[in-house]
This record gives structure tokens, C-alpha cells and sequence, in this order.
């Protein structure tokens, strides 16, 4: 028994890179979030105004909020820590309700907004939100069969990010 760890496996940190089976649920997040942006600024320009060029005017806006809320998402996907697994698991969840959220707020968008202002609903947010429902699906199936994205997986039940797989393009070798 000496020079053997007999220490139990405890959950903690991750090694650093994402494991190809945590890139979906990561890339989801970003691309949920975004379809669901630009269907409330969809929503909000058409309920106060029946013009397109109220919902170019306001999409604008994404062209700034956008890069600020993926470059800081990035880090935190491939940092590995445990609070930036807990973070993008509460991400999933949160982008969940939000979709959720974005089909009622579209649906009720489309009933009280003006005369002919319902048939934006099925030129924007309808297929948008449409185009995002089989990847908020995969997203959530992913997320549960990932063990690197839990937080109460041990370290024997990780998938090694490609860097740390010899057997991969992605591999850096030892330095």
C-alpha cells in the first residue's frame, strides 16, 4: 500500500479543450440565443411599428451585443473549470426557457399587432424558431449524455478534449 493513492476520485477541473461531444451543446447555446434575439427584436419592431424598417433599424443593435456575449462565452467553453461547467449548464436551461418564452412573445406579437403586420410572424420569428427547434433538441440530448458536462462526473468518466488524444488530427504532443 505504500506509494499508492488511495485518495477517492473527487469531481473538479477539467483538462483544458472541449471534447466533441460538448461542442454542440456549446455551439447551441450561441446559435439559440442569437435566432431568439433576432426574433423578440422581430417582435418588439412590429408590434410598435408595421414598417420593415423598424426591425432593420433595431437589428442593428445585435451587431454589437452579439460579439460582446460570444467572445466571453468562448473562454468559458473551453477553460474546463467547474464553475464554467456549472455556468454552461445553467446556459442550456436558461436558453430553454428563453426559447420557450420567444415562441409565446411571437404568437401574442402577431395577434395583437397591426392589420397586416400578422404575416411578418410567418416570414421571421415562425421559421426562425423553427430552424432552431431540432438544435434546442439536440442540444438538450447532448447535454445529457455528456459526461465531461457534468459536474458531479468523476475524472475516470471523461471524454478527453481532441488535444489530449493521440489518436487525433487535433493532438499536441507533450512539450
Amino acid at each position: 500500500m505504500l506509494g499508492k493513492n488511495t485518495a477517492p476520485e473527487m469531481p473538479g477541473d477539467r483538462p483544458p479543450g472541449l471534447p466533441r461531444a460538448a461542442v454542440l451543446p456549446c455551439a447551441g447555446i450561441i446559435f439559440v440565443l442569437l435566432v431568439v434575439s433576432v426574433s423578440l427584436v422581430g417582435d418588439y419592431s412590429f408590434v410598435f411599428s408595421s414598417e420593415p424598417e423598424a426591425f432593420l433599424h433595431n437589428v442593428r443593435y445585435l451587431y454589437i451585443g452579439i460579439p460582446v456575449t460570444i467572445l466571453p462565452l468562448v473562454y468559458v467553453f473551453k477553460s474546463g473549470k467547474l464553475w464554467a461547467i456549472r455556468l454552461i449548464r445553467a446556459l442550456v436551461r436558461l436558453a430553454n426557457a428563453i426559447y420557450g418564452l420567444a415562441i409565446v412573445l411571437a404568437a401574442v406579437s402577431a395577434y395583437f399587432s397591426t392589420e397586416d403586420s400578422w404575416l411578418y410572424f410567418l416570414l421571421v420569428p415562425l421559421p426562425a424558431l423553427a430552424l432552431a427547434a431540432p438544435l434546442v433538441y439536440l442540444m438538450n440530448t447532448k447535454m445529457a449524455r455528456c459526461r465531461w458536462l457534468d459536474p458531479h462526473s468523476l475524472p475516470h468518466e471523461w471524454e478527453l478534449p481532441a488535444i489530449h488524444d493521440p489518436n487525433d488530427r487535433a493532438y499536441r504532443g507533450p512539450r
